[in-house]
Protein backbone atom coordinates (compact mmCIF):
# COMPACT_ATOMS: atom_id res chain seq x y z
CA UNK A 1 0.00 0.00 0.00
CA UNK A 2 1.60 3.48 -1.16
CA UNK A 3 1.54 6.44 0.69
CA UNK A 4 -1.23 8.53 -0.41
CA UNK A 5 -3.73 5.80 -0.35
CA UNK A 6 -3.04 4.10 3.36
CA UNK A 7 -3.29 8.41 4.48
CA UNK A 8 -6.92 8.51 2.68
CA UNK A 9 -7.73 5.15 4.18
CA UNK A 10 -7.01 6.29 7.67
CA UNK A 11 -8.43 9.93 7.20
CA UNK A 12 -11.60 7.52 6.07
CA UNK A 13 -11.44 5.56 9.06
CA UNK A 14 -11.44 8.67 10.82
CA UNK A 15 -14.24 10.36 9.96
CA UNK A 16 -16.48 7.16 10.31
CA UNK A 17 -14.89 7.29 14.07
CA UNK A 18 -15.92 10.92 14.33
CA UNK A 19 -19.15 10.46 12.88
CA UNK A 20 -19.99 7.55 15.17
CA UNK A 21 -19.17 9.35 18.34
CA UNK A 22 -21.16 11.93 17.13
CA UNK A 23 -23.86 10.02 16.52
CA UNK A 24 -23.86 8.07 20.14
CA UNK A 25 -22.73 10.84 22.25
CA UNK A 26 -25.59 12.44 24.70
CA UNK A 27 -25.17 16.49 24.35
CA UNK A 28 -25.25 17.77 27.49
CA UNK A 29 -24.28 21.91 28.94
CA UNK A 30 -22.07 21.72 32.34
CA UNK A 31 -22.09 24.36 34.30
CA UNK A 32 -18.44 25.14 35.95
CA UNK A 33 -17.87 28.03 38.71
CA UNK A 34 -15.08 30.43 37.56
CA UNK A 35 -13.01 29.55 39.88
CA UNK A 36 -12.78 26.06 38.71
CA UNK A 37 -12.08 26.99 35.31
CA UNK A 38 -8.93 25.65 33.66
CA UNK A 39 -7.69 22.16 33.23
CA UNK A 40 -5.25 22.46 36.67
CA UNK A 41 -8.03 23.86 38.60
CA UNK A 42 -10.35 21.07 37.16
CA UNK A 43 -7.52 18.22 37.94
CA UNK A 44 -7.21 19.72 41.25
CA UNK A 45 -11.02 19.20 41.89
CA UNK A 46 -11.09 15.77 41.18
CA UNK A 47 -8.06 14.90 42.74
CA UNK A 48 -9.38 16.37 46.04
CA UNK A 49 -12.96 14.62 45.56
CA UNK A 50 -11.15 11.40 45.23
CA UNK A 51 -9.15 12.08 47.98
CA UNK A 52 -5.75 11.68 45.87
CA UNK A 53 -3.00 13.17 48.17
CA UNK A 54 -1.81 14.97 45.09
CA UNK A 55 -1.64 18.56 43.44
CA UNK A 56 -2.40 18.82 39.77
CA UNK A 57 1.39 20.28 39.29
CA UNK A 58 2.94 17.06 41.37
CA UNK A 59 0.41 14.95 39.25
CA UNK A 60 1.13 16.08 35.90
CA UNK A 61 5.13 16.07 36.76
CA UNK A 62 4.46 12.28 38.00
CA UNK A 63 2.85 11.17 35.01
CA UNK A 64 5.32 12.96 32.54
CA UNK A 65 8.07 10.90 34.57
CA UNK A 66 6.54 7.59 33.74
CA UNK A 67 5.74 8.68 30.59
CA UNK A 68 9.85 9.16 30.13
CA UNK A 69 10.87 6.10 31.53
CA UNK A 70 8.61 4.57 29.10
CA UNK A 71 9.48 6.07 26.27
CA UNK A 72 13.34 5.39 26.99
CA UNK A 73 12.32 1.86 27.34
CA UNK A 74 10.88 2.54 23.31
CA UNK A 75 13.63 3.89 22.09
CA UNK A 76 15.83 1.00 23.42
CA UNK A 77 13.40 -1.52 21.96
CA UNK A 78 12.36 0.42 18.55
CA UNK A 79 14.88 2.79 18.02
CA UNK A 80 14.39 6.59 17.69
CA UNK A 81 9.96 6.53 16.12
CA UNK A 82 7.37 8.65 17.03
CA UNK A 83 6.01 5.62 19.56
CA UNK A 84 8.74 7.27 21.80
CA UNK A 85 7.56 11.52 21.82
CA UNK A 86 3.46 9.96 22.05
CA UNK A 87 4.27 7.64 25.26
CA UNK A 88 5.60 10.96 26.94
CA UNK A 89 2.69 13.18 26.56
CA UNK A 90 0.70 9.39 27.81
CA UNK A 91 2.74 9.58 30.68
CA UNK A 92 0.14 11.48 32.68
CA UNK A 93 -3.19 9.29 30.98
CA UNK A 94 -1.32 6.59 32.24
CA UNK A 95 -1.21 7.44 35.53
CA UNK A 96 -4.29 8.55 36.04
CA UNK A 97 -5.43 5.13 34.98
CA UNK A 98 -3.59 3.84 37.66
CA UNK A 99 -5.55 6.05 39.93
CA UNK A 100 -8.77 5.01 38.22
CA UNK A 101 -8.66 1.62 40.31
CA UNK A 102 -8.44 3.41 43.64
CA UNK A 103 -10.63 6.75 42.65
CA UNK A 104 -13.38 3.47 41.78
CA UNK A 105 -12.78 2.08 44.85
CA UNK A 106 -12.98 5.32 46.70
CA UNK A 107 -16.73 5.81 45.46
CA UNK A 108 -17.85 2.33 46.34
CA UNK A 109 -16.89 2.84 50.01
CA UNK A 110 -17.91 6.11 50.30
CA UNK A 111 -21.44 5.38 49.05
CA UNK A 112 -21.51 2.29 51.44
CA UNK A 113 -20.20 4.38 54.52
CA UNK A 114 -22.63 6.80 53.42
CA UNK A 115 -25.70 4.47 54.11
CA UNK A 116 -24.01 3.29 56.98
CA UNK A 117 -24.35 6.20 58.61
CA UNK A 118 -27.40 7.76 57.52
CA UNK A 119 -28.70 4.67 59.46
CA UNK A 120 -26.89 5.76 62.43
CA UNK A 121 -28.62 9.11 62.27
CA UNK A 122 -32.07 7.68 61.51
CA UNK A 123 -31.29 5.72 64.78
CA UNK A 124 -30.07 8.68 66.77
CA UNK A 125 -32.71 10.86 65.52
CA UNK A 126 -35.42 8.20 66.26
CA UNK A 127 -33.79 7.87 69.95
CA UNK A 128 -33.53 12.41 70.23
CA UNK A 129 -35.66 14.36 67.57
CA UNK A 130 -33.17 17.04 67.41
CA UNK A 131 -30.93 16.98 64.15
CA UNK A 132 -28.66 19.13 65.67
CA UNK A 133 -27.95 16.83 68.57
CA UNK A 134 -28.53 13.92 66.93
CA UNK A 135 -25.60 14.40 63.92
CA UNK A 136 -23.23 15.16 67.17
CA UNK A 137 -24.09 11.88 68.73
CA UNK A 138 -23.86 9.59 65.21
CA UNK A 139 -20.93 11.06 64.17
CA UNK A 140 -18.24 9.11 65.82
CA UNK A 141 -20.01 5.69 64.96
CA UNK A 142 -19.70 6.58 60.86
CA UNK A 143 -16.94 4.58 58.68
CA UNK A 144 -14.75 6.06 56.38
CA UNK A 145 -14.32 7.83 54.77
CA UNK A 146 -17.86 9.44 55.01
CA UNK A 147 -17.26 10.24 59.31
CA UNK A 148 -14.52 12.53 58.24
CA UNK A 149 -17.32 15.06 56.63
CA UNK A 150 -19.83 14.76 58.81
CA UNK A 151 -17.23 15.62 61.74
CA UNK A 152 -16.91 18.98 59.30
CA UNK A 153 -20.31 19.55 59.40
CA UNK A 154 -20.58 19.31 63.33
CA UNK A 155 -17.41 21.30 63.73
CA UNK A 156 -19.37 23.43 61.56
CA UNK A 157 -22.57 23.98 63.77
CA UNK A 158 -20.34 24.21 66.58
CA UNK A 159 -19.11 27.56 65.42
CA UNK A 160 -22.43 29.09 64.77
CA UNK A 161 -22.69 28.32 61.34
CA UNK A 162 -26.08 27.42 59.44
CA UNK A 163 -26.88 23.40 58.80
CA UNK A 164 -27.34 24.48 54.89
CA UNK A 165 -23.41 26.46 54.86
CA UNK A 166 -22.04 23.01 56.85
CA UNK A 167 -23.02 20.66 54.31
CA UNK A 168 -22.53 22.77 51.67
CA UNK A 169 -18.77 23.84 52.48
CA UNK A 170 -18.63 19.44 52.55
CA UNK A 171 -20.71 18.95 49.11
CA UNK A 172 -18.61 21.87 47.29
CA UNK A 173 -15.12 19.35 48.19
CA UNK A 174 -16.82 16.36 48.19
CA UNK A 175 -18.74 16.38 44.65
CA UNK A 176 -20.52 13.12 45.43
CA UNK A 177 -23.99 12.99 43.91
CA UNK A 178 -25.06 11.18 46.81
CA UNK A 179 -23.84 13.40 49.68
CA UNK A 180 -25.61 15.98 47.74
CA UNK A 181 -28.80 14.28 48.04
CA UNK A 182 -28.77 13.93 51.23
CA UNK A 183 -27.50 17.64 51.72
CA UNK A 184 -30.47 19.12 49.98
CA UNK A 185 -32.79 17.02 52.15
CA UNK A 186 -31.44 18.22 55.29
CA UNK A 187 -31.55 21.75 54.24
CA UNK A 188 -35.13 21.85 52.73
CA UNK A 189 -36.47 19.94 55.61
CA UNK A 190 -34.61 22.27 57.95
CA UNK A 191 -36.27 25.51 55.68
CA UNK A 192 -39.84 24.09 54.72
CA UNK A 193 -40.32 21.36 57.61
CA UNK A 194 -41.36 17.73 57.40
CA UNK A 195 -40.72 14.47 58.43
CA UNK A 196 -36.90 13.94 58.80
CA UNK A 197 -37.30 10.14 59.49
CA UNK A 198 -39.35 9.46 56.52
CA UNK A 199 -36.99 11.48 54.43
CA UNK A 200 -33.99 9.56 55.97
CA UNK A 201 -35.41 6.29 55.35
CA UNK A 202 -36.13 6.94 51.91
CA UNK A 203 -32.46 7.86 50.82
CA UNK A 204 -31.44 5.16 52.78
CA UNK A 205 -33.95 2.68 50.85
CA UNK A 206 -32.63 4.52 47.41
CA UNK A 207 -28.34 3.70 48.74
CA UNK A 208 -29.70 0.42 49.32
CA UNK A 209 -30.89 -0.23 45.89
CA UNK A 210 -27.86 1.93 44.14
CA UNK A 211 -25.41 -0.38 45.65
CA UNK A 212 -27.08 -3.85 44.96
CA UNK A 213 -27.18 -2.70 41.34
CA UNK A 214 -23.70 -0.96 41.51
CA UNK A 215 -22.20 -4.43 42.26
CA UNK A 216 -24.41 -6.12 39.91
CA UNK A 217 -23.31 -4.43 37.02
CA UNK A 218 -19.23 -4.19 38.02
CA UNK A 219 -19.70 -7.86 38.17
CA UNK A 220 -20.85 -7.91 34.70
CA UNK A 221 -18.45 -4.97 33.14
CA UNK A 222 -15.64 -7.32 34.57
CA UNK A 223 -14.80 -9.17 31.61
CA UNK A 224 -15.76 -6.39 28.65
CA UNK A 225 -13.21 -3.56 30.88
CA UNK A 226 -10.57 -6.85 30.86
CA UNK A 227 -11.00 -7.17 26.79
CA UNK A 228 -10.89 -3.70 26.30
CA UNK A 229 -7.21 -3.35 27.79
CA UNK A 230 -6.03 -6.25 26.11
CA UNK A 231 -7.45 -4.99 22.36
CA UNK A 232 -5.72 -1.74 23.18
CA UNK A 233 -2.08 -2.94 24.55
CA UNK A 234 -1.84 -5.97 21.77
CA UNK A 235 -1.06 -3.99 19.02
CA UNK A 236 2.35 -2.39 21.20
CA UNK A 237 2.70 -6.30 22.11
CA UNK A 238 2.98 -7.56 19.03
CA UNK A 239 5.14 -4.66 17.53
CA UNK A 240 7.89 -5.38 20.72
CA UNK A 241 8.09 -9.24 19.80
CA UNK A 242 8.37 -8.07 15.76
CA UNK A 243 11.22 -6.24 16.72
CA UNK A 244 12.98 -8.71 19.29
CA UNK A 245 11.98 -11.77 17.83
CA UNK A 246 11.20 -11.35 14.01
CA UNK A 247 13.85 -8.49 13.48
CA UNK A 248 14.90 -9.71 9.84
CA UNK A 249 11.22 -9.86 8.95
CA UNK A 250 10.56 -6.36 9.68
CA UNK A 251 13.24 -5.30 8.07
CA UNK A 252 13.68 -1.35 9.48
CA UNK A 253 9.99 -0.75 8.33
CA UNK A 254 9.06 1.04 11.63
CA UNK A 255 12.08 3.53 11.07
CA UNK A 256 10.83 4.72 7.46
CA UNK A 257 8.19 7.05 6.76
CA UNK A 258 5.31 4.40 5.78
CA UNK A 259 6.76 3.14 9.29
CA UNK A 260 6.10 6.45 11.47
CA UNK A 261 2.58 6.92 9.77
CA UNK A 262 1.22 2.92 10.60
CA UNK A 263 2.75 3.96 14.36
CA UNK A 264 1.25 7.19 14.74
CA UNK A 265 -2.38 5.79 13.49
CA UNK A 266 -2.16 2.50 16.02
CA UNK A 267 -1.40 4.64 18.65
CA UNK A 268 -3.88 6.94 18.02
CA UNK A 269 -6.83 4.29 17.34
CA UNK A 270 -5.76 2.11 20.14
CA UNK A 271 -5.86 4.84 22.62
CA UNK A 272 -9.39 5.94 21.46
CA UNK A 273 -10.67 2.51 21.92
CA UNK A 274 -9.28 2.06 25.31
CA UNK A 275 -10.98 5.19 25.88
CA UNK A 276 -14.06 4.54 24.55
CA UNK A 277 -14.05 0.55 25.67
CA UNK A 278 -13.56 1.76 29.51
CA UNK A 279 -16.91 4.67 29.10
CA UNK A 280 -18.73 2.24 27.60
CA UNK A 281 -18.03 -0.30 30.55
CA UNK A 282 -18.37 2.37 33.31
CA UNK A 283 -21.78 4.21 31.49
CA UNK A 284 -24.58 4.83 33.86
CA UNK A 285 -22.55 2.88 36.85
CA UNK A 286 -22.15 5.92 38.64
CA UNK A 287 -24.18 9.47 38.83
CA UNK A 288 -21.83 12.64 37.79
CA UNK A 289 -21.68 15.85 40.43
CA UNK A 290 -22.09 18.79 38.19
CA UNK A 291 -20.61 21.56 41.19
CA UNK A 292 -22.25 20.45 44.49
CA UNK A 293 -25.01 20.49 46.14
CA UNK A 294 -26.73 24.23 46.39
Amino acid sequence: MNTPTFLFAALAAAGVLLAWIGATTRAYVRLVPIDQRGILAQLNTRLQAADIPLSAREFLLTGLGIGAVLAGGALVILGPTVLAAVVICLGPVIYWQAWAGKQERFKREYVNALSQAIETLLRAYSANPNLTAALQEATPYMREPVRGDFVQVVTSLQTRATLSDALYQVAERRHNPYFDMLAEALVVREQQGGKLKTVLEGLQSLLRGVIQIQNEVRARQTQPKLEGTIVAIAPFVFLALLKLALRDYEGGFYATLDGQIVLAVAIVFSGVAYLLSQKIAKAGLDLEAQGGAR
